[in-house]
């Protein structure tokens, strides 16, 4: 069984137009990689009215590529906040867009802790969340953006749903070079 999610996940990856890797690297799912805890959801079906002193809400617009606006303009209710408290955010999660710009996905600083997402943001908590930052530059490379491209439905808007988010191939470098990647892709975020 682990041997055809092995091969179904390099297949997605050849999809995506990435044929080779080094012969010391894997190949996984993000599905592979949730916490057992909350491991994906959506946000906040129904947020209401606006609450100007309420709860920070992360809608899809807030995010542009690996980059989360810092003062979304639309806060949600405590109450709202408490019965969405599945997709509470702590901070060092990902959140990516599902609807309209897909893909868009950053790790959350911990200043953002106590804010909440949108329907259209998936929340995603990896059993190891010191990987979050390689797992946001594989996502947002070329090859995995077009295949979100490729795997979204697109009747009224590009959207892409959690099962699709599961089965995203990761290609798994030894840590050394993950951690080395996740560093330069997060140098680069600060220089932005």
């Amino acid at each position: 069984m682990e041997s055809d999610l092995m091969d179904a996940a390099r297949s997605h990856l050849a999809d995506a137009g990435v044929y080779e890797l080094p012969d010391d690297w894997d190949v996984v799912s993000v599905g592979d990689l949730l916490s057992d805890d909350r491991g994906i959801s959506v946000g906040v079906m129904y947020p209401g009215d606006h609450d100007p002193n309420g709860v920070p809400l992360i809608k899809a617009g807030d995010l542009n590529g690996s980059i989360i606006n810092p003062q979304p303009e639309f806060r949600i209710t405590r109450a709202k906040h408490q019965e969405y408290r599945r997709t509470a955010l702590e901070g060092g999660e990902l959140v990516m867009t599902l609807v309209g710009n897909v893909g868009q996905c950053a790790v959350v600083p911990p200043r953002m802790a106590g804010w909440n997402a949108a329907r259209a943001v998936a929340v995603i908590r990896l059993s190891g969340p010191t990987e979050a930052q390689f797992v946001q530059q594989c996502l947002l490379s070329r090859p995995l953006q077009h295949l979100m491209d490729v795997w979204s439905n697109t009747t009224v808007q590009a959207t892409l749903n959690l099962k699709e988010v599961r089965q995203l191939p990761l290609p798994w470098p030894p840590k050394k070079t993950r951690d080395a990647i996740a560093e330069f892709g997060k140098a680069l975020d600060d220089k932005i």
